[in-house]
């Protein structure tokens, strides 16, 4: 290579794998340069040296078992019969590896699909003819040790559900450092734009585990936040952020999650006075009311007060003894009841001395 047309590979029965084939360019992964591929007839592909391993048994990745350096595109108990074969093709500015219509084992139907490796360290995953899967593969990537990469898919069935015809799936060497803030029934999504001019949009995923996403909404180009409302407050809730650019390609899926609930109260000071300590904090979004527990000890407190509704953010506590150390924490309870994490430690140094913990 570079070839003019498609380079058939062929193989002879299931579980096997190709000697080492060239790239056709140096190409850069996780701050290595490679010239070779393996191939295997399980839907994966391995960068460098043989992989030594030709397994059909998936899991998810990163890995630090082998294979390595995978390329999982379909990574499955794929079956090659007689006259099957793998279509390579290498121009010198991108590599691409075609699983030509690939019978499942057990099953009567085949799949297309491709590992397009360009100069530039990009790769995209392709698909077609995925819409009667109902086997459970796995997508993804890891590097030389198995300890970075990761997983677009893992035993999700039916698979097609994420993996399905005509996506696109691009893998690039940028991350848009996804994370995700609770709130009072919302999550506050936070990203790093992508300096690509090729973005068209961003997708944001949401489901009930990290391997359970779905496509949930979207967003322009421009932006680099996003909240999420109308939630369960105590329910853990899983996101997915991936580009989709002017081309039509998906990026790898950033994931992270959250649990949203009432905020504890913030900014929560005492002030001192004549038998008596003032309590002050900052009010919240959907506070029915707020809780005040005093105690003698940090490790006993007690319920002795509480706001009457939420917009209330200032107590004072009276008939208290001269010269003693008081305890104080507070709670905010939500309108569903849902009651927040306590508040944090601070001391006072006034005639009466007092102290708020967790």
């Amino acid at each position: 290579m570079p070839a003019e047309k498609p380079e058939a590979v062929s193989f002879r029965k299931c579980d096997s794998k190709t000697v080492g084939i060239s790239i056709g360019f140096t190409f850069e992964y996780y701050g290595n340069e490679y010239t070779t591929f393996y191939i295997c007839s399980n839907g994966w592909v391995s960068l460098g040296g043989d992989p030594g391993t030709n397994t059909y048994g998936n899991s998810t990745l990163p890995n630090a078992s082998s294979p390595n350096n995978m390329l999982a595109n379909y990574w499955d108990d794929l079956r090659f019969l007689s006259g099957d074969s793998y279509l390579i093709y290498s121009d010198g500015s991108q590599l691409v590896i075609t699983f030509n219509n690939i019978k499942l084992l057990s099953y009567n139907y085949y799949h297309k699909f491709q590992i397009i490796l360009k100069s530039n360290g990009q790769i995209i995953y392709q698909y077609n003819d995925m819409t009667l899967t109902s086997t459970t593969p796995t997508v993804g990537w890891d590097n030389s040790d198995g300890t970075e990469g990761g997983t677009i898919v893992y035993n999700t069935n039916p698979s097609y559900t994420l993996i399905h015809d005509e996506l696109a799936i691009l893998i690039s060497n940028s991350s848009l450092n996804l994370s995700a803030t609770p709130a009072y029934q919302s999550v506050n999504l936070s990203w790093t734009k992508s300096d690509a001019d090729s973005v068209a949009n961003y997708i944001l995923l949401r489901g009930s585990a990290a391997d359970a996403l779905a496509p949930y909404d979207s967003v322009a180009a421009t932006d680099s936040t996003y909240t999420d409302e109308n939630l369960t407050n105590g329910t853990t809730y899983y996101y997915g952020l991936r580009i989709k650019s002017t081309n039509g390609f998906y990026g790898e899926i950033y994931t992270t999650s959250a649990t949203p609930n009432i905020q504890a109260p913030q900014n929560f000071t005492a002030t001192g006075g004549a038998n008596q300590v003032t309590l002050n904090w900052d009010a919240a979004t959907g506070v029915a009311r707020t809780l005040i527990y005093q105690g003698t000890s940090s490790g006993n407190l007690t319920l002795v007060d509480s706001t009457s509704d939420g917009s209330t953010a200032t107590a004072t506590i009276t008939g208290l003894t001269s010269a003693t150390v008081y305890y104080f924490a507070l709670r905010n309870r939500a309108v569903d009841n849902a009651l927040s994490a306590p508040t944090s430690t601070i001391s006072e140094g006034v005639p009466i001395s007092e102290s708020i913990i967790v």
